[in-house]
């Protein structure tokens, strides 16, 4: 169970029917409880007669606003998907992708360490050019995830270990491949968001 991330040893996997899967499902790996003493910071001291919230509560609070992106809850989760592309080809973040991940970057950082979030970096259909930098659109998505992951490590200050990358290539995208308009919008990431 679990998701895999993608690399080039793994052509066994990459090698399955062209079946797209379903929307990936919450990493296992990734969703165990931190220790009881990981208390969330509040900047403001309660007063004494507040009881602070327990940590299990906090993830239904996770509310986020990202203007040019839909925000979904499935369950604890909140599931990004950007209504364009945020990239402008290969590995550059658009400037309106950059933005649209500073805005939300703002929004993650309070939660720090007690976020998960997992990075579905996601391409159109069209094959790699051969001698390319990227052997196929697999590679090409993993990297655009990366890319997305350390633009939010640094625009939210969060640490490394939050994040989780993985990519489908063309078996998965968040719209269908079927005009050159769709095919600039899978040219992103989709984002998989959860606190603890």
């Amino acid at each position: 169970g679990g998701m895999t991330l993608w690399s080039r040893r793994s052509r066994a996997a990459a090698a399955q029917p062209p079946t797209p899967p379903p929307p990936p499902p919450a990493p296992a790996a990734r969703v165990e409880r931190p220790a009881p003493a990981a208390k969330p910071r509040t900047p403001v001291k309660p007063a004494a007669s507040q009881a602070p919230r327990p940590a299990a509560k906090d993830t239904g609070g996770l509310a986020l606003k990202v203007p040019g992106a839909k925000v979904k809850s499935e369950g604890d989760v909140r599931i990004v998907t950007f209504e364009s592309g945020i990239f402008l080809g290969g590995v550059r973040l658009s400037p309106g992708g950059r933005r649209m991940l500073d805005g939300l970057g703002k929004q993650l950082a309070p939660y720090g360490k007690r976020l998960t979030v997992t990075v579905i970096g996601c391409t159109d259909n069209v094959p790699i050019n051969v001698g390319g930098r990227f052997e196929n659109n697999q590679d090409l998505g993993l990297a655009r995830a990366n890319e997305v992951a350390r633009h939010l490590q640094q625009a939210a200050g969060l640490p490394a270990s939050v994040f989780q990358t993985v990519s489908y290539g063309e078996r998965w995208s968040p719209y269908p491949n079927d005009t050159p308009q769709n095919r600039a919008k899978n040219r992103t990431a989709v984002l998989r968001i959860s606190a603890r």
